[in-house]
């Protein structure tokens, strides 16, 4: 019976380390759509460095109406052409809301990409950010940044989907 009771202690340890060792990922479920904005640039932006607004700012209203608050889900599609760095990431994208009392945006704020080392390349990236318990009635600003080699980018898509959580 002693090694039954401990059997079961044991599989409990494991199955709350490996749910523990997952708390990092965040979810929104059983969202209602309320708005879909887009907005597309085709000029020519030139890459540097020190990552550049790849979009006008836009911003964004959770409405009154949704008591429990909007999530906002943030993807972009990006065409470029860059000169790799050496020893390091060539490419980052990065999000950020502003204007209200926020948690931070999910997966993370900037993302590597592009992390093979070659002199010329051309590449088309998409990545989405989710943006999670903007207050009702709240009006904030997106931003979407791109940075790390210098280049230039044309065409380029961002969508931002408010959701009523």
């Amino acid at each position: 019976m002693r090694l039954a009771i401990y059997v079961l202690v044991g599989y409990l340890v494991v199955i709350c380390f490996v749910i523990g060792a997952t708390a990092q990922s965040q979810q929104s479920l059983n969202l209602t759509l309320l708005t879909t904005s887009i907005q597309t640039q085709h000029d020519v932006l030139t890459l540097q460095k020190q990552p550049v607004q790849v979009f006008p700012v836009l911003p964004v209203t959770c409405p009154a109406a949704a008591t429990n608050g909007c999530t906002l889900l943030i993807e972009i599609s990006i065409s470029a052409s860059y000169t790799a760095q050496s020893g390091g990431f060539s490419q980052m994208l990065g999000a950020s809301v502003t204007g209200a009392a926020l948690p931070p945006i999910d997966p993370a704020q900037l993302v590597n990409l592009d992390s093979v080392p070659i002199e010329k390349y051309r590449s088309a990236w998409g990545f989405e950010w989710m943006q999670r318990d903007v207050p009702a009635g709240a009006s904030v600003a997106v931003r979407v940044q791109a940075g790390g080699a210098s280049g230039t980018t044309g065409n380029r898509t961002e969508t931002v989907q408010v959701y009523q959580q």
